[in-house]
């Protein structure tokens, strides 16, 4: 569970707004055939999970890395639940994303790690025809041929993509490839808890099961009771935006959260900032950012609110030993993770008192599996309601398109 803190909030609205205005929403998105990620989530997928474990035995056998090429929803929701719950210095076995740049320093550093260490790929992408991860697949498929041989190259490969077409699934076929499939009714943003996120976490041995309960029990809760944390959420975001804030700030406290920041800029961005509307998603982390952008966020031009995310730290040191540190003798009554949710109350307290910046809080017991899936439905269901309460659809990505085309035309 989540256990929120949106006291800051000015929203005012009784119990039968609330209601009518969460049917009309809900009915609309029932109605939307992207919205596919909602009855996905309430499935059993024990099929899905035994597929996927299967897979990757074989994979860990060949080599303990991973290349994963994608980009956008292809790869952030991996990248952030593995940022986050795979944070030690000695981990078994890796992820390297490639295919979300194009910066050659970038690539050359992957391409010498790849040709001094044994690794496996999985290609993600539905269309398959992005430049970036279809740049990527090529340099690294040349690689593999070269270091593996054909043969050897086909069996360390797994291909992520749609069921029926695009280049990929061509690819496929051509090669005799093995192959998961995305959902044509489930978005890559949204599709983090899809054969997309679980096989490159179930190779780092993130139990996927649990990733899968704890979203299911999310779905459960955000969509089909009537008292609603996320939709609520998303209506305190309209109010922000209505009341001319331009920007939400996503703050966390544990630097492993870095890629959960990523994943949520590029949910609620792709999914609101349509028709000259939405909020700016930006994302700190405290207390490092209190000093660098501490500063403007206190004082400078008040066009922010802030959202934090806190969890219980899994692993707590103690501070009893400052008892004789003349400097720091004050603290020795604390474990460190005092301190940090002292810093978290101050910081809210001083922003929003003297600030006038609202905050709201979601908190959350131990960061595992569970409550990290947990916490990332909860923002898909108040992304999709937040877009939809703009009059937007949460699931397309119109202006993607602009850039794309120029690029295409230029080269």
């Amino acid at each position: 569970m989540i256990k929120t803190n949106f006291s800051n909030s000015k929203l005012i609205i009784n119990k039968h707004e609330f209601n009518e205005c969460y049917q009309r929403i809900k009915d609309e998105l029932k109605h939307n055939y992207m919205f596919g990620w909602h009855q996905y989530l309430l499935a059993n997928h024990d099929d899905l999970i035994s597929e996927i474990n299967q897979i990757n035995t074989e994979l860990q056998g060949y080599a303990k890395n991973m290349v994963v090429i994608g980009i956008g929803g292809s790869y952030l929701g991996s990248y952030a639940i593995n940022e986050a719950l795979n944070n030690g210095y000695h981990q078994e076995y890796q992820l390297i994303f490639l295919g979300q740049n194009l910066d050659s320093d970038y690539f050359n550093n992957v391409l010498a790690f790849c040709e001094e260490n044994d690794f496996v790929l999985n290609v993600i992408s539905k269309s398959g025809n992005t430049l970036e991860p279809s740049l990527a697949y090529e340099l690294i498929k040349e690689l593999m041929i070269k270091k593996y041989t054909y043969e050897g190259f086909k069996k360390r490969i797994i291909i992520t993509t749609d069921a029926q077409e695009g280049c990929l699934r061509d690819e496929c076929l051509k090669h005799d490839l093995k192959s998961l499939i995305i959902n044509n009714d489930i978005g890559g943003r949204y599709s983090v808890f899809t054969s997309v996120g679980l096989l490159p976490l179930a190779f780092v041995n993130i139990n996927i099961k649990e990733l899968l309960l704890g979203a299911q029990a999310a779905s459960k809760c955000y969509y089909t009771k009537d008292v609603n944390d996320a939709f609520y959420y998303a209506l305190i975001r309209n109010n922000e935006y209505l009341n001319d804030k331009k920007v939400e700030a996503l703050i966390v406290y544990n630097p492993y959260l870095r890629g959960l920041i990523e994943w949520y800029k590029q949910l609620f961005a792709e999914s609101e900032g349509k028709n000259k509307k939405g909020l700016l998603p930006i994302g700190m982390v405290y207390s490092t950012d209190l000093h660098s952008l501490g500063q403007f966020v206190q004082e400078g031009t008040p066009m922010l609110f802030e959202t934090n995310i806190t969890f219980k730290s899994n692993n707590d040191i103690s501070l009893k030993n400052f008892i004789n540190n003349d400097a720091l003798a004050y603290l020795s009554k604390y474990d460190l993770e005092d301190v940090n949710k002292i810093v978290n109350s101050s910081v809210i307290k001083a922003h929003y008192e003297i600030g006038n910046i609202n905050n709201y809080v979601l908190a959350l017991n131990e960061l595992n599996e569970y409550n990290l899936a947990y916490l990332m439905t909860f923002m898909m269901y108040s992304c999709a309601y937040s877009a939809s309460l703009l009059a937007v659809d949460p699931f397309n990505q119109p202006g993607v398109e602009v850039y794309k085309k120029e690029i295409k035309e230029l080269l």
